[in-house]
């Protein structure tokens, strides 16, 4: 088992959250651009949009990814529950970590697997850009998630799963 400190976890919990939040926004500018082709991108649209949780987002561009790929179209949405479950109930699971190295050691593998999953949907999100063919950021000749996901050993067949934190699992 590793063992951390608690402050490990909370730097780790730090970086992962900011890659979540990278997942976020690529969700948002994905569904902003299949609305914009639609010809529903108007100013106010934007502002509904950005108003709303990233799961309502998914909900509304899902139907149209799931035509595409069912696979990477799932993993987005096991990184929404997944997302969910860490911004909102992780510590609850791990609160014991204050008083135990080794289970503070399990929160940071934990999230350091978050992380990789952040990393499994950025891709997959790319990957539905490509496939929708909605030309985001086609000036450049490679994404910065397909490097992501190459240095990772993450590939379009990579499924992702949702797992709770628990103690001594």
């Amino acid at each position: 088992m590793p063992i951390a400190a608690t402050d490990d976890v909370f730097l780790e919990y730090g970086k992962a959250m900011f890659e979540a939040q990278s997942v976020e926004q690529s969700i948002e500018n994905f569904a902003w651009a299949m609305l914009k082709a639609r010809g529903e991108g108007s100013r106010s649209k934007r502002d509904w949009l950005e108003g709303q949780t990233v799961g309502a987002i998914w909900r509304l561009v899902e139907p149209e990814c799931r035509e595409h790929d069912e696979v990477w179209t799932g993993n987005i949405k096991v990184f929404v529950r997944l997302r969910n479950y860490v911004a909102h109930h992780f510590f609850l699971d791990a609160a014991e970590m204050v008083n135990n190295p080794e289970l503070a050691g399990q929160a940071l593998t934990y999230l350091r697997d978050f992380e990789t999953a952040c990393a499994i949907s950025n891709y997959h999100l790319r990957l539905l850009i490509d496939a929708i063919g909605l030309n985001l950021a086609a000036r450049f000749p490679i994404s910065v998630e397909h490097s992501l996901a190459k240095q990772r050993g993450i590939d379009a067949d990579t499924v992702l799963t949702f797992r709770s934190f628990k103690a001594n699992a």
